[in-house]
């Protein structure tokens, strides 16, 4: 159940890391630390490289153990580099970082669908170093474990665990923020119904003291849910997720865990206030000695190629491009190097420029899943005919061979196939995979919705278009989900203009038949009450036994004539030649009609001339006609 997992999640939950990056002025000594989880760089010494892997080892290992069903691994690596001074840091962080009377900061996570980076400055004292970091850590597993969660959840677990402190022998989950306490003691608490409200387009998200407010505030309620509610039998923390498990939404929710919010308005001000806060302790069964991963040198090659990926991702593009062709001055044949390069012109829509380094990347690295994911997102880019479209295809299904657990390779093959209108059946499956890996990211629950109205299944296609936009995280995201509503509503509406159509035609084809009918019938009616005989020409002393060799022919009827009804003579005038057909009775004849409406009073002495027809008829030896007619098709 998700709502118990995230119960337990919401008591047991936090990251930590220390380490050093580089400076890109002078040669330095870079060391390498990888696991299968985390890979840790840095330009201190091995030591703090393996202490900074211990301390993620162990994080990981609090969430394995914790929760086994969930998911604690990223789609994306996370890669941290670790600075061993204010320098190296600098070197590596936005130039905004630079200006007078900016923040100084000591730690910066960089979240991607790509890659997941983590900056730190090691020489800085305290706690404060893994506060940032840790924050954004949570988002980062809230997201790709839980489909959404309201506002001042997501930001007070993220606040709430973001003050998690790392020991030798324990783990310290949210360790009281002096901070938020001190903050909250000297403003107003906003009214908790206000609380429940706020999202991103929200003045208490986006307005400085307002927002300040709203995350403190965020982080107490989740404090005292988690610290003192969770203790006691009546869990309204499991309450509130199981409702929204079941796609209660977010505000009904709460008056259904909380209640009187008026009520916990006089708690929670009585928390804030109290005399002190305890928090959470968790052993861990892995130390920082237990981690003994080989640490190894990175070439200068090496340690300039990962710095400009950094910061090609961070779109510094023009320091990237510098450490990158340092690189590659250093060694041609770098992988890394050739894909960061590639990935710096696709960003930058230089198409040509992105298809040389990509292709290089992947005849270096065959098995880098990125290169091939990269490739893919240019082929698309290039053009969305079939053979872009295949080319896209092919790369992304070796992406995902490479990188089982990589979801943006799983949602953008679905969108291909999707386009392609290729296998829906399979395509919908990628794309629910894409969201399993990654509950959080809205655009694989787009994909999915446009392959179900794509197979008709447009009632679970609204379901899903109205749940995003309930739970939209921004206001790109919320445009984003109104839009493919939109878009349901509008196919909905064609379907029904098409339904309708389709039922127009059967009545029209109907009401068309049965005039023919009709005619039919006056004609038969007519011809019985003139009692007309048999007309004697040669055609009707034909003998029954003689069959004749069948011929058809399409053209213009230019001539129709009836000198004795119902014997019936016309001319049809086709491409190359021109015929003289008979029929001893044109009641006998098989008359068709496809874009040509019976008229009133159908005669076809009268009637005929002049339509273009496809005519059926039999030839006889001695025949003073081109042919005996058994059919007429009327075109129009």
């Amino acid at each position: 159940m998700l709502g118990r997992l995230l119960a337990r999640l919401l008591l047991v939950f936090s990251f930590a890391s220390a380490v050093c990056p580089a400076t890109p002025e002078k040669p330095q000594k870079w060391l390498e630390v990888r696991s299968p989880h985390f890979a840790v760089i840095t330009n201190s010494n091995e030591k703090q490289a393996r202490r900074v892997m211990g301390q993620f080892e162990r994080i990981r290992e609090v969430f394995h153990t914790a929760f086994p069903r969930l998911k604690v691994d990223t789609s994306a690596p996370i890669i941290v580099i670790a600075a061993k001074d204010e320098k190296t840091f600098e070197a590596l962080g936005p130039g905004d970082w630079k200006k007078r009377g900016q923040i100084k900061r000591s730690g910066f996570f960089l979240r991607g669908a790509e890659k997941n980076f983590v900056l730190l400055r090691l020489d800085v004292e305290g706690t404060e170093l893994y506060r940032t970091v840790f924050h954004e850590y949570t988002h980062l597993l809230v997201n790709q474990n839980v489909k959404s969660l309201p506002l001042w959840l997501d930001e007070g677990l993220a606040e709430f665990y973001g003050n998690t402190r790392i020991l030798d022998k324990e783990v310290q989950l949210g360790y009281p923020s002096g901070d938020h306490v001190q903050f909250l003691r000297e403003s107003r608490l906003m009214p908790m119904d206000t609380l429940f409200k706020v999202d991103h387009s929200s003045p208490y998200y986006n307005e400085e003291h307002k927002g300040s407010v709203f995350y403190a505030q965020s982080w107490a309620f989740v404090h005292y849910l988690m610290v003192v509610r969770t203790k006691q039998s009546d869990n309204p923390l499991l309450t509130f997720l199981n409702s929204l498990e079941q796609d209660v939404d977010g505000w009904e929710a709460a008056g259904r865990a909380f209640g009187d919010l008026a009520k916990v308005q006089k708690e929670l001000d009585s928390y804030i206030h109290q005399a002190a806060y305890n928090f959470l302790r968790v052993k861990t069964a892995v130390s920082e000695e237990d981690v003994s991963l080989p640490a190894r040198e990175l070439t200068p090659a090496e340690s300039a190629a990962l710095r400009g990926d950094f910061l090609a991702h961070h779109q510094e593009y023009a320091r990237a491009q510098a450490l990158l062709e340092d690189a590659l001055r250093q060694d041609p044949s770098n992988a890394l190097a050739h894909e960061s390069l590639g990935f710096i012109e696709l960003r930058q829509e230089h198409l040509a420029e992105a298809k040389k380094w990509f292709s290089e990347a992947v005849k270096l690295d065959s098995r880098s899943y990125l290169a091939h994911y990269y490739h893919a997102m240019l082929t698309e880019r290039e053009g969305q005919d079939e053979k872009h479209l295949a080319e896209a295809e092919a790369s992304l299904r070796r992406a995902a061979e490479l990188n089982s657990e990589f979801a943006p390779a799983y949602g953008a093959l679905a969108s291909v196939l999707g386009r392609r209108g290729k296998d829906l059946k399979a395509a919908l499956a990628i794309a629910r995979r894409a969201i399993q890996l990654e509950p959080g990211v809205q655009g694989y629950h787009l994909v999915a919705a446009s392959l179900l109205m794509q197979m008709g299944n447009v009632g679970e296609a609204r379901q899903i278009a109205e749940r995003l936009v309930n739970t939209a995280k921004s206001p790109q995201d919320r445009a984003n989900a109104e839009m493919l509503l939109a878009n349901i509503g509008q196919y909905q509406h064609y379907q029904e203009a098409q339904k309708k159509a389709e039922e127009r035609a059967r009545a029209e084809a109907e009401e068309f038949k049965r005039q023919l009918e009709e005619a039919r019938k006056r004609v038969a009616e007519r011809a019985q009450e003139e009692q007309l005989a048999e007309p004697e020409t040669p055609s009707a002393q034909l003998s029954p036994a003689r069959t004749g060799r069948p011929g058809w022919s399409t053209g213009k009827i230019v001539a129709v004539s009836c000198k004795v009804a119902p014997a019936l003579e016309l001319t049809l005038q086709g491409t190359l030649s021109k015929l003289r057909l008979h029929a001893s009775n044109y009641f006998k004849v098989e008359l068709v009609m496809t874009t040509w409406k019976l008229p009133e009073g159908f005669n076809p002495c009268q009637h005929l001339q002049g339509h273009e027809a496809a005519i059926s008829y039999r030839t006889f030896e001695g025949s003073a006609y081109d042919g005996e007619i058994v059919s007429v098709e009327v075109r129009k």
